[in-house]
This record gives C-alpha cells, sequence and structure tokens, in this order.
C-alpha cells in the first residue's frame, strides 16, 4: 500500500472512530448520553474566556476572573486544587485573580437551544468558599434557568473542608424544557479580602453535561364519541397529581404528539376538551424510552357542544371542604357541605369569608340573576379558593347579572351597571366553568351615563391590603357572552369602564402578581373582550421611572400575568388589551371579528366619533409577547378608515413588545400599527415570524404596516415575516408613516417576504414622501418583493441586498380559517428566499431610551418623558437571534444563512438548499442520499455516513461515500439487519467534522 493509501486510509480511521465516539451526542432528547452543553470540559479558551460560556461580572472582577486552569495543581488560600481524577482535559475556575483579594462576584453562563423534554444537569465543582463566608452572605451555586428563566432551579454548592481540595458531583435531575432553550450558570460570591494565601477563594467546574433523563414521547389520536376528529383538545400527564407535560391537537385535526415523559410508574394521562367529559387513564407506566402511543374516544358531551376550546371542567380538589349551591333546590339554612343540603343564594355566598384549600361548587344547569358574585376570604399559594360546577356535564352555572338569555327583549327591566362577577382586594382564588352575562337596558344612543361600568368580570387590585399586592388569580373555562355597554372609545387608554368581557385595574398605589385567564369564550362583548390597566388617577401619568415606586403617583407594574388558550368571538371594540403590566404573556389565542361594531359616532368628540379599535395590543406596558395567536376579521372603523383595525397595535407608553409566531388574515385595517406620539414613547418594538394573509384590504385604503403616531416610535424591528395579498384584493399600501406629531425613527425592515399578488398603490411612504430615503425614519435591508408591488416602478424602497424571485410558497392564499393552515406559507425547493437572509443584530432588540434624552415629568409635556427603563439583563432572553426557532418550529441556523420570511426551509432540508434523505426498501436495505453544493464558509470536499443503531442505541453498522467533484449527489446504503434506527451526516473531509446537513430516522418494524 502506497504511503498516501496508507494516510488516506488512517484519516478516515480516526473520522470513523471520532464519529462512534462523538455519535451519542447527535442523538434525539430520549437518547442516552447525548450531552448539549458544549465545551463541558472547558478545553478552549478565546481571549481569556472560556469558549461558548459568557462571563457575569458583578464586582470585584477583572478579565481573568473566569479561565481555564491549565495546571495539574492549584493553590488558592492555602488548598490545592489538583485536576478531576482520570481527566485529562483542563478545568475551568472562578476567582480573583489579583494578589490582593477584594470581595468579588461573577458566573459563567451559557444558554442552550435543545429539544423539548426532561433533562439532567451534572457536572464535577470544587468550592473554595467557607461556612463563615457563607454566614456572611457568601455562596457558590450551580443554578438551570429553563424556559427563558420561567423555571429556576438553583443547587448550593457545599464548601469543601479538606485541605486538599476534593471534587465533587452535583446532579439537578427533573429539568423540563418546553420552548427549546436552557441556560446554565455556576456562579461564585466571595466576602473575603486580604492577601492571595490568606483569603482565595475559588469555585472550579468540570465536565458539564445537560443530558436528557431516560423519556419517551408520547403522541396518538383524540376522537369524538361518533369517531371522528377531536380539535382544540389537550393530553396532559401527570404523577403524584403535579403536571409533568402536555401537548394540544390542532384546529383541524386530533392528533397530538412531542408529550415527553421521563420513564417511570404510575402516570395519570388525561384528554380534556370543553365540549366532552375528560378522558383520564390512570396508572400508566413508562417502562422505556420507546415512542409510545395512547389514543383516546370521548364518550359523553359537555357543555356547549359547539365550543370545542379549553377546559372540560369538573375534578377540583376539596382540601379544606367543599361548599354547594343549588339555584332550585338548595336552602342558606342548610350547611352547604353536600349537594342534598346545598346553599341558595348568591347573597349567601357573599357574606361566606372562605378559608384556604376550600371548593366552592354551583350545581350545573342552575340560574342565578340579579346578584354580583363577590368572593371574599383568601386562600394561599399552593391551597387556592377553587370555584367550579357539580351536577350535569352537559351545562354550566349561569349568572346573568340583567337580561336572562332567551327571555324576550321588551321585558328587560335591570340596568345594573357593575360586574357580574366582582374579584377586588382578596386572593388565591380559581373561577372555573361559569356561564356569565351582563345585558342592561340598552340605551340606542350608547349614552355613557347609562351604559358605562358593565361588566362580566372586574378584578381590582386595592390599595387597603397589607402589602398592596393582590395575587393568584385564575379564570378557567368561563363562558362570557352578551355584555353590552358604551361602544365608543372613551378617554384613556384602557377602556374597561365601557362594557367589558374580562377587565384588571388598579385602584390606589397596588398591583395584581399572578393572573391566569385561559381557556375562556367571549362572545357579543360591546366594548373589549379582555383588557387591563395599572393605576392611573391621582394625577399620575401613563409611563414610569423604573418598575418600583417612586413617589405617591408612581405605578406598580401587574407582574405574571398570562392570556392563553381563549376564544373571542364578535367583539364590538378592542379584542385583548394589555395594560399596566411586566413582562405578560399573551399566546394561543383566537381574536375574531373584534370591531365588530365599527360604525361613526359623528355627535360625539375626539377618538369617540369613529371608534377606534384594534384586535390585540398593549398600552402602559413593557416586555409583553404576543406569540402562537391567530386574529382575524378585524373590521376597520367606519367614518375614518385610515385609521385602525388591525391585528396588532404596539401603542402608547410601551417598550420591549414582542410580536411572534402570529397567523393573522382578513383583518382590514393591516397586520400591524405601531404608534406613540412625541409626549408618549414606544421603544423596541419586535415583530418576527409571523404570517400575515389579506391583511389590510378595505376599498384600496388600508395598509399593512402603519408605523403612525410620529416621534415617541422608535427602534422598530421588523424581520422575517411573510406577507402575502392575493388577487381581488386591494391596499393602499405596504407601509405607510405617520407624521401627525412627530416622525417616527430607526423602523427596521429586514428578511421579509412581501408578495403583493393583488392592487397596491405603492409600496411604502413615511409620512412626508422626502423621507422613503432616509435611514433615521425606515431602512430595509434583504427583503424579497414579488407580485405586482412595483408596476409602476415608481416605489422601490431603497434596499441593498433586496431579492427579486418567486418566494415559491407552498400555496399562497390557501389558509384562510386555523391557525394551522399556515403550511400554506412554507417554501418549496428553490425558493429565492432560500439562504438570502442577513444577518440580525441581536444588540438592536429590547431597547431602552437613553438617560441624557429624557427627564422625568408628566404626560402634559412633549418632552417630559420617562427617564429611563429599568430593562436590562436576563428580563429579555428573547433578544436572542430570532427565538431560535421559525414560525413553524424549526431551529435557526447558528452558522449558515437563514432564509428570508418566517419559515427556515434551510433547517427542514438540513443545509442551504442542500438535502439528505433516508429510505427502507422493502429488503431491508437502508440507504441515505444526499445533495451538496458549498456556499460561502462551507466545506468543500465532504463524505456522507450513514450510521446504524440497535434498540439500545448502540452503533452496529457504518458506511461512508465521497465524491470527487461538487457540487456532489452522495449515496450510501447498509443492510439494516436488527437496527431500528439510523442517521446520517455530512462531514468536512478534510478537518472530519461535522458539517451540515444532517438526518435521523427511526426504522419501521422489520
Amino acid at each position: 500500500m502506497s504511503g498516501a493509501r496508507r494516510g488516506m486510509a488512517r484519516r478516515m480511521l480516526a473520522m470513523l472512530l471520532c464519529f462512534a465516539a462523538i455519535c451519542a451526542a447527535s442523538l434525539p432528547a430520549g437518547a442516552a448520553g447525548a450531552n448539549q452543553v458544549r465545551n463541558g470540559e472547558m478545553v478552549e479558551l478565546t481571549n481569556g474566556a472560556l469558549t461558548y460560556w459568557s462571563p457575569r461580572y458583578v464586582s470585584g472582577c477583572d478579565d481573568n476572573t473566569i479561565a481555564q486552569s491549565t495546571s495539574n495543581s492549584l493553590s488558592i488560600g492555602g488548598r490545592r486544587l489538583a485536576r478531576l481524577s482520570g481527566h485529562g482535559n483542563q478545568y475551568a475556575v472562578i476567582r480573583s485573580n489579583s494578589a490582593s483579594v477584594v470581595p468579588f462576584e461573577a458566573a459563567m453562563e451559557q444558554l442552550i437551544l435543545l429539544p423539548n423534554g426532561t433533562y439532567t444537569l451534572s457536572a464535577y465543582v470544587a468550592s473554595l468558599i467557607t461556612e463563615a463566608d457563607i454566614g456572611q452572605g457568601a455562596y457558590a451555586k450551580a443554578a438551570v434557568y429553563a424556559n427563558d428563566g420561567a423555571e429556576a432551579v438553583e443547587l448550593q454548592i457545599d464548601p469543601t473542608t479538606a485541605q486538599q481540595a476534593p471534587w465533587v458531583r452535583i446532579e439537578i435531575p427533573g429539568i423540563t424544557v418546553t420552548n427549546g432553550k436552557c441556560r446554565i450558570s455556576f456562579a461564585i460570591k466571595s466576602v473575603a479580602s486580604g492577601t492571595n494565601a490568606q483569603a482565595g477563594r475559588a469555585l472550579a467546574v468540570d465536565a458539564v453535561e445537560i443530558a436528557a433523563q431516560g423519556a419517551a414521547v408520547v403522541g396518538g389520536a383524540i376522537t369524538k364519541p361518533d369517531g371522528s376528529a377531536a380539535p382544540y383538545s389537550k393530553v396532559e400527564a401527570f404523577k403524584g397529581g403535579a403536571p409533568v407535560a402536555s401537548a394540544s391537537t390542532g384546529s383541524t385535526d386530533g392528533a397530538y404528539s412531542g408529550l415527553s415523559v421521563p420513564v417511570g410508574a404510575g402516570y395519570e394521562f388525561r384528554a380534556t376538551n370543553s365540549a366532552f367529559e375528560p378522558v383520564i387513564l390512570a396508572n400508566v407506566d413508562v417502562a422505556s424510552e420507546d415512542p409510545l402511543t395512547l389514543d383516546f374516544q370521548f364518550a359523553e358531551a359537555s357543555q356547549d357542544a359547539g365550543y370545542e376550546y379549553g377546559y372540560a371542567g369538573g375534578g377540583y380538589g376539596a382540601e379544606g371542604g367543599a361548599y354547594y349551591f343549588d339555584a332550585a333546590g338548595g336552602d342558606d339554612a342548610n350547611d352547604g357541605r353536600t349537594p342534598e343540603t346545598a346553599w341558595r343564594t348568591v347573597a349567601k355566598f357573599n357574606a361566606t369569608e372562605f378559608q384556604p384549600g376550600d371548593t366552592v361548587l354551583f350545581s350545573a344547569g342552575g340560574v342565578w340573576t340579579g346578584a354580583a358574585l363577590i368572593p371574599r376570604g383568601n386562600g394561599e399559594e399552593g391551597r387556592p379558593i377553587v370555584v367550579g360546577k357539580y351536577g350535569d356535564a352537559g351545562s354550566l352555572p349561569a349568572f346573568h347579572r340583567n337580561y336572562i338569555p332567551g327571555t324576550p327583549l321588551e321585558s328587560m327591566s335591570n340596568n345594573n351597571t357593575g360586574a357580574t362577577l366582582q374579584i377586588s382586594g382578596v386572593s388565591y382564588w380559581e373561577f372555573n366553568d361559569l356561564e356569565i352575562t351582563n345585558y342592561g337596558v340598552y340605551n340606542a344612543d350608547n349614552a355613557h351615563s347609562a351604559q358605562a361600568g358593565r361588566a362580566g368580570v372586574s378584578i381590582v387590585s386595592m390599595t387597603a391590603q397589607p402589602d398592596a399586592t393582590m395575587r393568584g388569580i385564575r379564570l378557567n373555562g368561563l363562558y362570557i357572552h352578551d355584555v353590552n355597554g358604551a361602544n365608543p372609545k372613551s378617554g384613556g387608554g384602557y377602556n374597561s369602564a365601557s362594557g367589558v368581557g374580562i377587565s384588571w385595574s388598579a385602584n390606589g398605589q397596588s398591583r395584581i402578581d399572578g393572573l391566569v385567564i385561559e381557556n375562556c369564550l367571549l362572545k357579543n362583548i360591546m366594548r373589549n373582550g379582555i383588557t387591563g390597566g395599572g393605576y392611573d388617577g391621582g394625577g399620575r401619568p401613563w409611563g414610569h421611572n423604573s418598575w418600583d415606586a417612586q413617589g405617591p403617583n408612581a405605578p406598580l407594574r401587574h407582574l405574571n400575568v398570562a392570556v392563553r388558550n381563549n376564544v373571542l368571538d364578535t367583539i364590538a371594540g378592542d379584542g385583548i388589551l394589555v395594560g399596566g403590566t411586566l413582562l405578560a404573556v399573551v399566546e394561543r389565542n383566537l381574536v375574531t371579528r373584534a370591531c365588530n361594531d365599527p360604525r361613526p359616532y359623528p355627535s360625539l368628540s375626539g377618538n369617540a366619533t369613529s371608534n377606534l379599535s384594534a384586535a390585540v395590543w398593549p398600552f402602559d406596558a413593557d416586555g409583553t409577547v404576543f406569540q402562537y395567536n391567530e386574529v382575524c376579521y378585524t373590521r376597520v372603523p367606519r367614518g375614518t378608515e385610515v385609521a385602525d383595525g388591525e391585528a396588532f397595535d404596539s401603542d402608547y407608553y410601551c417598550t420591549n413588545s414582542l410580536y411572534q409566531y402570529n397567523y393573522t388574515h382578513d383583518n382590514e385595517g393591516g397586520f400591524f400599527m405601531v404608534c406613540g406620539p412625541e409626549y408618549s414613547y414606544t421603544d423596541g418594538s419586535v415583530v418576527r415570524y409571523n404570517i400575515s394573509e389579506n391583511d389590510g384590504s378595505i376599498y384600496g385604503k388600508r395598509t399593512i404596516f402603519e408605523i403612525g403616531g410620529g416621534g415617541g416610535v422608535n427602534r422598530t424591528n421588523i424581520y422575517n415575516n411573510t406577507i402575502y395579498v392575493g388577487p381581488g384584493h386591494s391596499v393602499f399600501s405596504v407601509m405607510r408613516g405617520e407624521p401627525w406629531d412627530g416622525k417616527p425613527k430607526g423602523t427596521v425592515f429586514a428578511n421579509n417576504i412581501f408578495f403583493i399578488d393583488g392592487d397596491v398603490a405603492e409600496f411604502g411612504w413615511a409620512g412626508d414622501p422626502r423621507d422613503k430615503g432616509l435611514a433615521s425614519v425606515a431602512s430595509y435591508d434583504s427583503n424579497l418583493y414579488y407580485g405586482r408591488l412595483f408596476d409602476t416602478a415608481k416605489d422601490v424602497p431603497d434596499d441593498p441586498h433586496a431579492v427579486f424571485g418567486d418566494p415559491a410558497l407552498v400555496r399562497p392564499g390557501g389558509a384562510g380559517d386555523g391557525y394551522g393552515n399556515a403550511v400554506a406559507y412554507k417554501l418549496s425547493a428553490g425558493s429565492a428566499a432560500i439562504g438570502a437572509g442577513a444577518s440580525v443584530d441581536i444588540a438592536a432588540l429590547g431597547q431602552r431610551l437613553a438617560e441624557d434624552l429624557y427627564s422625568p415629568g408628566n404626560s402634559s409635556s412633549r418632552v417630559n418623558k420617562a427617564e429611563y427603563f429599568h430593562i436590562v439583563g436576563p428580563d429579555f432572553e428573547w433578544k436572542d437571534v430570532n427565538g431560535g426557532l421559525d414560525f413553524f418550529g424549526n431551529a435557526l441556523p447558528a452558522d449558515s444563512p437563514i432564509d428570508i420570511g418566517a419559515h427556515q426551509f434551510s433547517s427542514e432540508s438540513n443545509g442551504a438548499g442542500n438535502s439528505i434523505a433516508i429510505s427502507v426498501s422493502e429488503t431491508g436495505v437502508v440507504t441515505a442520499e444526499a445533495k451538496y453544493a458549498p456556499g460561502e464558509g462551507q466545506p468543500e470536499s465532504v463524505t456522507l455516513i450513514l450510521a446504524l443503531y440497535d434498540a439500545g442505541r448502540k452503533l452496529v453498522a457504518i458506511s461512508t461515500a465521497g465524491a470527487a467533484a461538487p457540487p456532489y449527489g452522495l449515496s450510501a446504503s447498509l443492510g439494516r439487519g436488527a437496527a431500528t434506527y439510523a442517521e446520517a451526516f455530512l462531514w468536512d473531509s478534510d478537518s472530519y467534522v461535522p458539517a451540515m446537513p444532517s438526518e435521523r430516522l427511526e426504522l419501521p418494524p422489520s
């Protein structure tokens, strides 16, 4: 054998051994030994910092506080730290690096993108913090922040007492990841000072791993009693009464998947749908990591069979005791402790002070009229007071503040203007499965004097509480309908006193911490569906100087607010309006036919003249996340067809509002508006990975994007959205800027698909046509323009990397109703959008206003804006580029160009236009075929590797294939034998490291 051939053989053997050694790390989340941490043994350094690890220096640090140790042993503070036995690589040390030791605090962190599932963090650590230090506030700890910090687990690391400092293996199990992200951290705080020999403190770290806990992926079908698919259903896994994981069916089918459940015994699986009684499978054992199929079929109807969304009802705990109310057969003289001795009236409910853990059950089908429900007493964290129903599964307890639906309209006499359910100044209450109406005597001219103040549910925090904070309120599975009020837009941003389904607000210096509104159906509401706000009395302007009170009129932000999985249908004004909040989440809602009563009111003044409304938006709120919502059929207020009516709006006094993974269609006013006059601010809005179909089409007068409201609008980033307008639809422009109170600044459109196949007058303008080319107003980069945009060639944006070509969408214009139908806007092979996107500047996202530009004051002055915003650090993990996922949940590439639009086709085909496919023949031959054309920064020469594994994920066979020159077409085959799993890679033939793309396949039973 020649030397050249021997060298090639040695390189191939080394490559295969390397491949076999690390292939477990590329297995799916359920595979054993899959370490998701990069640089787990601290091998590499870049400019004095550990590669892949981000340092967090708090105090007393310098650039070398976190460093790799290259010594076999290291002396710190009179104690010797030896390299971990059996490890030939280096380890990390966090320590003071100066001869004169000062107190310091530092951490090293890593954000990991990984498949959803359950994981365990392990590492070897050695802490040179002492017990005496801990008594003075020092610490050494490991921490895991899953799901963007929503779930934080910390483990204190015990100090070592031995002179020869030992290594200790730590472990944090049960880390559940549901959004593809997890951050790990190792941190130390030292209070010691003096010389290094006397007071040195350090934390050493080595062999860090975060690996999937043994888990099975559960999936299956959910069907109705007649065997047809059951959309809008949910499957949850519980163990010991605690939720483990959940998954939902789509809007049109009954299939669910991706329910990751750790191996173990005694699980309960529960399928729910508000149209049917739950189906429960108890004592289910998950015996192995093999995929598990569980099918469910509903048998009994529940509630309104036309309402297939959200909570199914029943099953409330009764730890503190159950109390029963029967509208027909109860008696307030009874003890209320059984259905046979139930109480009767709302007055009895209002007079009773309930205790933590109590359950209050109203008879299904019972009707209570006239009086408002006003809960008294407080639950406790973990022991809420739970309100629900008992009896007939097919109906709900109904509470009618005024008119009783179904009776003759002319018999109406009540005109109560308060809420039907009034939750004020109490904490830890849950309300489930109630029907609520509030329809008062209707006043044809919509006079506020007769209509204001009417609501289905109102939630008000009260200053009189001991700490001015109201906690733990949950509304679940409520059916709220027929609430009327004054429809014209009243003064203020919240509009909560004019007829609303659900509202929250603050009475004085107070706030709510923990408000969840989920699985509710709201229909036929005269003004707003779900709306909230902070305290705006006492002369306090909207906006703020910081999150905490600074003076008698400064606001407190409501915390931990979530509005999810609700249906809002036929709302006369605004659909969901989030106000007075910090880091609220609005997700997985369907909002349809908002602004359903768009008539003008010319006899009134100001905003009320045109009844301005939009479907979903924040006001006076910070860090709000709007995601996975479907918004459709919003109408434009009549009388001024050039204002409002959008699916989404980012409004006055808001910072860092995020809109992602939403599907909008047929909204007359357009897809998105941002506004903020000069005396206000709307800063740092981010709009990414959304899909819009036929928005902004009404008489050719509306626009898809409205960057309006002038001088307060700053740094709006709009990128990787797919925008389509089909034949027969007419919009005035794709983008319009409004200069009515100063000009918007810093708007960026990047990586968007603009596919306009209908009529459009021009692409965009920024108020004054002379502003079109000013980057300070609006700039464009790497957008794709297709269709009839430039018939007149008069309005091409100044886009230095514009793409003019067919995006090759799967079925443009064919989505219509249903979030899942947005698959019509996936890219196809050959799309001009593939690999053509620009990189996103993360530093431009999550803004704060500069201190030197604004001074504290009130809203009466144009120059008195908030001084600065306390938005720094981990509160805004969504700044990470693109959220890591596209609209369809595909991971975005870290080291290759992204695609234009909301679909990352390159991720699904595993490369920028390249692909690998694995197939199995009838004779059991497994074949991998690859297409590869190297691009910028990609290897020129690649090798295809096909590997087969048995049921234990052990490598049983491997095959390779190469090609002489690009473009490559490669093929490798193996007989499957006993293999159950196949994996194919492209490898760089020169450096023997993986190169995109790759592919995996569970082999069918042989």
